[in-house]
């Protein structure tokens, strides 16, 4: 559920008021929650955003996700998904962040850190975001990284099977693939 975010980074330097748009066919959202019988797996699609390098040296991201496309595979926990998140009230996770660049614009080496809000159910909610970022050999950026957020911290309601409920993390995966704006 986010975001999201991190790969757009991924440039080895990045020229301030460069953008990078998210290319939806080649990027991934995957989530996982664990309840003490089973694993649920999902994955969304339709996954936007951009990346923005700023004169000041730091890039801003923002990467969307329509939580209806949501899907773990089976239609009636995935309907039961929909109403627990509210996708009609609130039907996308949002998250903006901020990472900052090398000197120069450049890409620091090793991981990168975005740290912003994740918007939820209605609820915005501070996260850091380590990202690892590449360039591509077709020039394109590609960002991974994971983290976990507390379904609690975001009032949403935890499923529950057998009277158990499902543990409160939720592990978000990213794998975005960013492609340059051309102007």
């Amino acid at each position: 559920m986010p975001s999201l975010l991190a790969s757009l980074l991924l440039a080895l330097s990045l020229a301030p008021g460069s953008s990078y748009s998210v290319d939806p066919s080649a990027s991934a959202l995957r989530f996982r929650v664990v309840h003490k019988f089973h694993t649920v797996h999902g994955q969304a699609g339709q996954l936007e955003g951009r990346a923005l390098a700023r004169e000041d040296g730091t890039v801003a991201v923002m990467v969307r996700v329509p939580l209806a496309t949501l899907r773990t595979g089976v239609a009636n926990r995935d309907q039961h998904m929909y109403e627990v998140l509210e996708v009609g009230k609130y039907p996308y996770v949002v998250f903006k962040g901020v990472g900052r660049l090398g000197p120069g614009g450049d890409l620091p080496a090793g991981p990168l850190t975005l740290d912003g809000q994740l918007d939820l159910h209605g609820v915005e909610w501070p996260v850091s975001v380590p990202v690892t970022v590449e360039r591509r050999p077709d020039g394109a950026l590609r960002a991974r990284g994971e983290f976990v957020i507390s379904l609690d911290s975001f009032r949403i309601e935890r499923p529950s099977l057998l009277f158990v409920k499902i543990e409160d993390g939720c592990r978000i995966d990213l794998d975005l693939v960013l492609r340059e704006e051309r102007r």
